[in-house]
């Protein structure tokens, strides 16, 4: 008969998790997936949740101007430029996912990568409620208060209302 080692009896005892980790290819967004790997992911265990929220495409569009109706009797000239700008942004989702997957394919991390579309605060928000992970870890962009204030934090949000533990990594 065998008996398991005490290694083996400790990962017997360690709950799955899944650890939420939104990422948006900034250089403090990829210094929180190391330390996240050093201080807080079970690499046995845990699965990690990688998300990055994209703009919808309508945000980097010119304001229409009164009475202008070229969206909606679809002008080419706006459709085409709506059409580029998706494709840049989901092109740039999908490779910031990828650097982030590979980075925890390293250390035999289990990864799962989804990309959403709208506001930060809130599609992290409702994704983190549907997916119910153990805990958040963030970066934090350190905005300062007066753009953090304007602009809103989205780690400051999350702090708030995705009611797990969030923790925020400072710039370094």
């Amino acid at each position: 008969m065998l008996h398991p080692t005490t290694s083996e009896q400790n990962l017997n005892n360690i709950e799955t998790r899944k650890i939420l980790i939104p990422v948006d290819g900034s250089e403090i967004s990829y210094n929180t997936l190391s330390w996240a790997i050093k201080n807080v992911i079970h690499p046995e265990t845990d699965e990690i949740l990688l998300v990055n929220v994209r703009e919808h495409p309508s945000t980097g569009l010119p304001p229409m101007l009164p009475g202008s109706i070229d969206m909606i009797v679809g002008d080419t000239s706006s459709t085409t430029l709506y059409y580029e700008i998706d494709q840049r942004l989901q092109q740039a989702s999908k490779e910031i996912l990828e650097e982030s997957a590979r980075v925890f394919k390293s250390h035999k991390i289990h990864t799962k990568t989804t990309t959403l579309v709208g506001e930060p605060r809130y599609e992290l928000e409702q994704f983190a409620k549907k997916e119910q992970p153990s805990m958040i870890v963030m970066a934090n962009r350190g905005m300062g208060f007066v753009a953090g204030a304007f602009w809103g934090s989205v780690s400051e949000h999350l702090l708030h209302h995705a009611g797990i533990p969030v923790t925020i990594i400072p710039k370094a």
